[in-house]
């Protein structure tokens, strides 16, 4: 280690881990949405149906109408506020479990300064603490998982989206608080309080037990993974043989028990007439044998009620005695987002980390198939847009660790000892703003084509399914709909025109004719007027 910080390559190895990260989720969210694209599941999510636990009462729709089903606001905050409680005293629990450990670390290592003989007992110290504090972190988190999984069905989630989001919330807070303050401590603030670090560097210190709690948590973790589950299927064929071997056995050892107690009674009967000393000891005797076969027979069919045959049940309820696999694979990305954190937040700490992840995987895959393949039944496929907020936790991680690892190397490690805090602050600011702006320009440049790609047949989907499903007209349909439309007004409109200047102009030579008539009515009136005129004189 000494030789590596003496290298002054330590700055260079975090800016890597801050690219690989980066391009890592980039290439990810790609692959995720040609996946999602490839099966059909775009937009997902915003047809999900409701959890076939979700209670609530009936009621009609403010939007439709149609019913519904709807549970009071009140009381699912009252049970969020609930929940939030429970985990902040499980982290309260965890963070004095883990002042405990340091403590006694602390003394060890006193203990082993006064005696004079400190190198041994501080390194038994360290290794001590360190698997104490990984026995921990699994204890802790196996007992959780449990508790957020009864936590968020008490929080009532109407879709498996939300019962989901709210899980992957409580085991984040919980989890970070679990497997990460200790190597925050010795990264951070042992140095600050005056707390002597081992071995003369908190580098040191850090590589080490991260080491020993990341090897820690991979055996424990495959040993509970190929344990748990056969201990499971042990018990469930025990109890169900249990059942079968108590109807076959219950008649014939009370027939037993019956018979022996009339032998015992015979047995008495025949001790109370004895009348000399060796009458009374073949009579004890035969007491004795008549008492041990009865114990033996017991015995036997004991024996056979807890030792079973696998064989005597049939495949199909051999696979219904295996245990069921979580369909939203929770643990399995919680244990992947525990070591992906380890591997970015504290990777100047440990630069062969990435080698054990990939070691871990390995063996993770080989348990993993095991386990699907023996130990659980068959899981049924669920559908999924994308992994949901583990994403979003795997990018938290990545933003974080710029921060952290740009903290090892200036203030943990022993590279800057010499410079002062403002120089160090201004070496911070200078790595932060490069690791971004390196994180920017990578992405950008290795992954534009493929998104472009993705983005391209999905908005060409949704255009088929706008066309075929939503019965939308071509733009081509549409002006022609257009241009006939337009065309019938217009006919229609000339139609109306005609027949109101035909009605006009009909109605224009009736009243002309009228008028005709009615001056040709006043002309003779006028002409037989002037005619009466001139007749009056001659009479």
């Amino acid at each position: 280690m000494q030789a590596f910080q003496e290298l002054y390559s330590l700055p260079f190895f975090c800016f890597s881990i801050s690219i690989w990260t980066n391009l890592f989720l980039v290439n990810w969210r790609c692959n995720s949405s040609y996946h999602a694209l490839k099966w059909g599941m775009v937009d997902a999510e915003e047809i999900e149906m409701e959890r076939e636990e979700y209670v609530g009462t009936v009621v009609p729709s403010h939007i439709t109408g149609k019913p519904i089903k709807q549970y009071p606001n009140r009381e699912k905050r009252r049970a969020q506020l609930a929940s939030n409680m429970v985990v902040t005293v499980f982290i309260t629990v965890v963070i004095t479990l883990l002042g405990l450990v340091f403590y006694l670390k602390f003394r060890l290592r006193t203990n082993a300064l006064s005696t004079g003989d400190s190198s041994d007992i501080e390194e038994f110290a360290l290794v001590l603490a360190d698997a104490i504090n990984a026995f921990q972190i699994q204890l802790f988190q196996l007992i959780f998982n449990r508790l957020a999984r009864y936590l968020c069905k008490r929080e009532n989630h109407r879709t498996d989206t939300e019962f989901r989001d709210s899980l992957i919330l409580k085991l984040f807070a919980f989890n970070f608080v679990n497997s990460y303050l200790p190597l925050f401590y010795i990264a951070y603030i042992k140095k600050a309080i005056g707390d002597q670090c081992s071995y003369n560097s908190c580098l040191t210190e850090l590589s080490k037990s991260m080491c020993i709690i990341f090897v820690s948590r991979l055996l424990i973790g495959n040993i509970t993974t190929y344990s748990i589950p056969r201990i499971k299927r042990y018990l469930r064929e025990l109890k169900e043989s249990k059942a079968i071997h108590s109807k076959k056995i219950t008649p014939n050892l009370s027939e037993k028990l019956a018979n022996s107690g009339r032998k015992l009674k015979e047995s008495v009967q025949e001790m109370s007439v004895i009348r000399t000393a060796t009458e009374l000891g073949h009579s004890i005797t035969s007491l004795g044998d008549t008492i041990l076969s009865n114990v033996n027979e017991l015995k036997n069919e004991v024996e056979n009620m807890i030792h079973f045959d696998r064989n005597q049940f049939s495949e199909p309820e051999k696979q219904f005695m295996l245990d069921t696999y979580d369909e939203n694979c929770t643990q399995d990305y919680n244990e992947v987002s525990i070591q992906f954190g380890y591997i970015t937040l504290f990777a100047s700490a440990t630069p062969f980390s990435p080698l054990l992840a990939l070691f871990a995987n390995y063996v993770e895959c080989r348990s993993d198939g095991w386990k699907l393949l023996t130990a659980f039944r068959r899981p049924f496929c669920k559908d999924g847009e994308d992994i949901g907020s583990w994403e979003s936790i795997f990018q938290i991680f990545s933003f974080i660790s710029i921060f952290t690892n740009v903290g090892i190397v200036l203030y943990t490690s022993d590279i800057f000892m010499v410079t002062s805090t403002y120089v160090r602050l201004w070496l911070a600011f200078c790595f932060i703003f490069l690791a971004f702006t390196l994180r920017h320009i990578t992405a950008s440049a290795f992954t534009r084509h493929s998104s472009d790609e993705a983005e391209i047949q999905i908005k060409r989907q949704n255009y088929i399914i706008s066309k075929i499903f939503d019965r939308v007209p071509d733009e081509d349909e549409e002006l022609d709909q257009v241009l006939t439309y337009s065309l019938t007004y217009s006919l229609l409109l000339t139609h109306l025109l005609t027949h109101l200047l035909t009605h006009l102009l009909t109605h224009q030579q009736n009243m002309n004719r009228k008028l005709d008539k009615l001056n040709e009515k006043r002309r003779r009136m006028t002409i037989n007027q002037k005619d009466v005129g001139f007749t009056k004189p001659g009479m």
